[in-house]
């Protein structure tokens, strides 16, 4: 078994102030891995379509299968205005959630991304469905709720909150009320 893949990034350690400090809100705009009282949180700011991400994703998710019980990972959609599929890639998602598959499809679309990323939008709502059956999803719900209102909700939510910041994906903050937040926001992005 080969191990994670490395970031190339350079962390930054930055002394946590009250301003910046992480609190419990980000739990109700992401999604969660691991117990709630677990001696590790991790808050990840992503973009699906940011290769530097994808090696952010593969290393949490080693994260989350070698440590299920010490680690907590929340995670936030943070899109990207130029990334031409990121509503579709979170719609993907969010629609994978709500048949309880988020991390499956958020896995598969970090996975896959040279495989999907330079297909047009249209090819790429085809191509996610036929993935989503793949992981054992009921296709037609998976189709009304990508298309849903549920879905277009949490997608307007992400992206709201994504315009409200300044940074650029990915961000990983380690134990918020712990003297250090690691920042991975100096990755080269494309």
């Amino acid at each position: 078994t080969s191990g994670p893949a490395s970031l190339p990034c350079t962390i930054l350690h930055y002394p946590v102030t009250p301003e910046a400090s992480l609190g419990a809100e980000f739990e109700n705009l992401g999604h969660t891995s691991g117990p709630a009282d677990a001696p590790v949180t991790m808050i990840a700011f992503s973009d699906y379509q940011c290769l530097q991400c994808a090696f952010l994703a593969a290393s949490l998710r080693q994260i989350r299968l070698t440590h299920p019980n010490d680690v907590r990972i929340i995670y936030l959609h943070a899109p990207q205005k130029n990334n031409d599929k990121d509503d579709l890639s979170i719609q993907a998602a969010e629609a994978a959630d709500l048949q309880g598959k988020f991390w499956e499809m958020h896995d598969l679309l970090f996975q896959k991304l040279s495989e999907w990323s330079q297909l047009n939008p249209m090819d790429f709502e085809t191509w996610v469905s036929s993935q989503a059956t793949g992981l054992g999803l009921d296709a037609a719900q998976f189709q009304s709720d990508f298309q849903g209102p549920l879905v277009a909700s949490r997608l307007q939510q992400s992206i709201q909150f994504s315009s409200n910041q300044s940074f650029i994906p990915p961000l990983l903050f380690v134990n918020s009320t712990s003297p250090h937040i690691f920042s991975l926001a100096v990755c080269p992005h494309k």
